[in-house]
């Protein structure tokens, strides 16, 4: 398939019928993929800037207080002299444990940040692809306006290329529903 510019696939919608209407709103989203037409994917933080924030999530930070204070305990259990071993071991595996939980509490906050900046991803795309899809059924909409003046086609066809317009608007408004739940997943 060759890269096709929107225009150049906007172009060809004029020249066929219902079936190439499909096949043209295919040809510019390939296109639109190829062309890599992801403004607002290039305005986002990048996933080093995301996964900065482990170190302020809640969770993180109340581990690595248990943390900080089991190293205190454990320091100050080995600093005195006459410590029976049993305190000793106590503070020792209360720290090691603490280090246990950090760990898996700080990768655990990673991967969900993780997660967050790859659906904020989708979502961005996901939204310039549905708008892209509104732009298409508008002009589909204006060809088959024109088209249906002309005789070519019938009233109902008419009403698909509208309903599909609709449904695009739909869809282009779930798009931006999506992102905001992504941009707040991230936050």
């Amino acid at each position: 398939l060759a890269a096709q510019t929107p225009a150049q696939v906007a172009r060809r919608i004029t020249s066929g019928g219902r079936r190439e209407l499909r096949r043209a709103v295919t040809r510019v989203v390939l296109s639109m993929i190829v062309w890599g037409l992801a403004g607002a994917y290039a305005q986002t933080l990048s996933l080093d800037q995301a996964l900065a924030s482990a170190e302020d999530r809640t969770n993180v930070i109340n581990a690595r207080i248990e943390l900080d204070n089991a190293r205190i305990d454990l320091e100050r259990a080995q600093a005195v002299p006459l410590i029976t071993r049993i305190p000793l071991l106590q503070a020792q595996q209360r720290f090691e444990t603490a280090l246990a939980d950090f760990e898996r509490v700080y990768y655990e906050a990673l991967t969900e940040i993780a997660t967050a900046y790859t659906n904020l991803q989708n979502a961005v795309l996901g939204l310039e692809l549905s708008q892209k899809a509104v732009d298409v059924n508008q002009q589909a909409v204006q060809v088959s306006e024109i088209r249906f003046n002309n005789g070519s086609i019938t009233e109902l066809e008419l009403q698909e290329a509208r309903t599909e317009l609709e449904s695009a608007r739909t869809q282009a408004i779930n798009g931006r529903n999506t992102l905001a739940v992504a941009q707040t997943n991230l936050a």
